[in-house]
């Protein structure tokens, strides 16, 4: 139904009953998803701080609202979150990956590649982190192990983009054959 401004009629009534501990920080939570859902990123910050100030270790809380800061250009406030998530969930693969995507947007390249590193060691099926490294083998002109990267994620699931990425990096590699193919 997708029906967003209902939903947040009801989690404030929700918020007028006596909940639970962690009743109160959910509510709190899925009205952030929800006002993020609906571009409304200034309330969905303010929730995810109502969030985290009722339950400081809610890590979803944080993750989430490391996109919003990420999104209004708060780089070293997403960073922040994503290492918070990290200390919460130092196995969560796509933190890592996260991590390493505002990184390499930071332009802090060799630690963005730990972090591809680590969320692949976490879960070598994540092919947003083998892309990701790839992105940064390639754009630093390491063509082999972009091309691994980029193979890797056609191998777990082949993609249209890692296709036409590996096909550049084929191309730089002068196999014209086999970017062509790709």
């Amino acid at each position: 139904l997708m029906d967003y401004k209902g939903a947040l009629k009801d989690y404030d009534r929700a918020l007028q009953f006596t909940l639970t501990w962690e009743e109160s920080y959910e509510v709190y939570f899925n009205k952030g998803l929800t006002q993020a859902l609906l571009d409304n990123l200034k309330a969905a910050m303010a929730n995810f701080n109502s969030a985290i100030k009722i339950n400081p270790e809610y890590a979803d809380a944080y993750y989430n609202r490391s996109i919003i800061k990420g999104k209004v250009g708060d780089y070293y406030g997403e960073l922040a979150d994503i290492n918070k998530v990290i200390s919460l969930k130092p196995t969560d693969a796509q933190a890592f990956n996260s991590r390493g995507i505002v990184r390499s947007m930071m332009g802090n390249f060799k630690e963005a590649l730990l972090d591809f590193d680590k969320a692949i060691q976490l879960d070598k099926k994540n092919t947003n982190a083998y892309f990701n490294r790839g992105i940064i083998h390639y754009e630093q002109n390491e063509y082999l192990p972009a091309l691994n990267d980029f193979s890797s994620v056609i191998q777990i699931k082949p993609d249209a983009d890692a296709y036409n990425r590996r096909g550049n990096v084929k191309f730089r590699l002068n196999n014209l054959v086999g970017a062509f193919e790709d």
